[in-house]
């Protein structure tokens, strides 16, 4: 929201080539001082052409009586700042302090930071604040006033300004490492009349959403921006706008929820995008005895992806032998300790299992088989973790059925169709990406989060008639815990039990 579109309605730059009527500060009601700190012209709703020059005295009394107020912005653990804000800037709000919060949270990622619409000024001066050099921009030429001011009052010196937008300029700062904007999302239609003032223009999305435009201009200038670079952007969810994380998606960034609220009927999320691996990319081999050992012998960081569809002598849970044929895919990722050490291994396993048994259009065998609905195996998940730094996980999908030693197994051209193997290989690491790859300090994903993803996937294959037995009494599902346990109740003796893997004595039927 606090982006200016341009508007019929809005304030617009006047070409050089108008000559403006010069009004003297004291004769809109302010107090003359020799410390300018904001100087534009502007078109008032396209009725006459006015110069104001705002002065900067120690009360900022100049801006107060140009219908301005003055509002303390506090982030615990940051900092406060008071700031003056006139009517027609879009000023902190409850999305402000949800964008900043999510900020803190994720920390500092890089050097450069840009804030598109950046209105009062209030998220750039967070960005300072947390040590990035930042750039900011508005095309609002009162907020880029205004921010200017703000800025020079709080002692804030590391920020350069323009007035610019993604249509008016704006040009990246060579090698930026993030990108913010607080996201403007009401549609004009929801306008009945011309809007009074710049602050409602702030709230108004385009035609195919400035989320989209955005990934354009960063298309346009991607040699201009860091590998690495990491987009933190406020969508308004619900109800839906142009403007949706699904377009990031579908351009194969993944993504992180990392704020949320409901603001009356409206939700508001705060959503992280970057490249998986942060422009690392996957390791292919043409093939290899098991990719959970071939990965071995590369350090590519803490999100390295090695795959190939040729595995000669794979395994599975409990070093048993995973057959693979030539154009099965097998995948092995390494995970960085520090994003998993407070997650319990057996959620990580059956959450992975959920979200690639998803892609897949299939079903979660508990804890970590892959299976079709008539219960045919297609895949696995393996998950190991041999020292303090790193956790490997290794992926394994059949591409045809088959059927060996008795048992018939399925393939995934059974559910999602002919896909490319390096496609299908994308579109899981970008899921991998997007719950496991560590980025800033705190921007995790939640661990309830993936309990519930868990449940989900298995609930979609319990709804199916599943059942355990030990061959004598069934048991009843009724239930995952936060380790990723299954809660049963013994019908039989009238107690619930905890099972923690399914072994000779206890047999999940499909």
């Amino acid at each position: 929201m606090l982006g200016y579109p341009r508007t019929e309605g809005g304030f617009k730059n006047v070409t050089t080539t108008v000559q403006p009527t010069r009004h003297p500060l004291h004769s809109l009601g302010g107090h003359e001082s020799s410390h300018a700190w904001g100087y534009f012209r502007i078109n008032v709703f396209g009725l006459h052409i006015v110069e104001i020059v705002i002065n900067l005295v120690a009360d900022r009394r100049d801006l107060l009586e140009l219908d301005a107020k003055k509002y303390n912005f506090l982030l615990e653990d940051l900092g406060d700042w008071d700031l003056v804000i006139p009517k027609t800037v879009y000023p902190p709000r409850e999305d402000s302090i949800l964008l900043a919060e999510a900020l803190v949270k994720i920390g500092k990622v890089g050097e450069i930071a840009l804030e598109i619409g950046c209105g009062s000024g209030a998220i750039s001066i967070v960005l300072s604040k947390l040590g990035y050099n930042v750039k900011c921009c508005d095309i609002n030429p009162i907020a880029v006033a205004t921010a200017r001011g703000n800025f020079i009052t709080n002692n804030i010196e590391n920020i350069e300004i323009s007035e610019s937008g993604l249509d008016d300029g704006l040009i990246f700062p060579e090698k930026t490492d993030l990108i913010v904007w607080n996201l403007p999302y009401m549609e004009s239609d929801d306008y009945g009349e011309i809007l009074d003032h710049i602050e409602d223009a702030s709230f108004l999305d385009i035609e195919g959403g400035w989320g989209n435009r955005l990934l354009e201009i960063i298309e346009q200038q991607k040699d201009r921006i860091n590998d690495k670079c990491i987009v933190v952007l406020l969508f308004r969810t619900n109800p839906k706008s142009p403007s949706s994380p699904n377009s990031w998606t579908e351009r194969g960034w993944a993504s992180r929820l990392i704020n949320q609220m409901w603001i009356g009927e409206e939700r508001l999320e705060v959503i992280m995008f970057w490249r998986p691996g942060r422009g690392d990319l996957p390791i292919f081999v043409d093939e290899c005895t098991s990719t959970m050992e071939k990965i071995d012998e590369f350090d590519e960081g803490m999100f390295t992806r090695l795959y190939t569809f040729n595995q000669s002598n794979g395994r599975g849970r409990k070093s048993r032998k995973w057959q693979s044929e030539i154009g099965d895919l097998a995948a092995t990722w390494k995970i960085g300790m520090n994003m998993v050490r407070k997650i319990s291994p057996g959620i990580i396993q059956t959450s992975i299992g959920a979200m690639t048994s998803e892609i897949l259009g299939a079903g979660l065998k508990w804890p970590n088989d892959i299976v079709t609905f008539d219960g045919r195996k297609m895949g696995g998940v393996l998950i190991e973790s041999d020292d303090s730094k790193f956790m490997k996980v290794g992926i394994g999908i059949n591409r045809t059925s088959k059927a060996k030693n008795g048992l018939d197994s399925s393939g995934y051209l059974e559910t999602i169709g002919n896909r490319g193997q390096h496609e299908l290989f994308d579109m899981i690491d970008l899921e991998m990406a997007s719950k496991f790859e560590e980025i800033g300090k705190n921007g995790f994903i939640s661990h309830q989060s993936l309990v519930s993803l868990s449940w989900k996937a298995l609930s979609r294959v319990l709804s199916r008639g599943v059942k355990l037995t030990d061959s004598i009494n069934d048991f009843r599902i009724i239930g995952m815990n936060n380790n990723g346990e299954l809660e049963i109740h013994d019908e039989e003796n009238n107690i619930q039990r905890v099972i923690r893997d399914v072994d000779n004595s206890l047999i999940l039927i499909i």
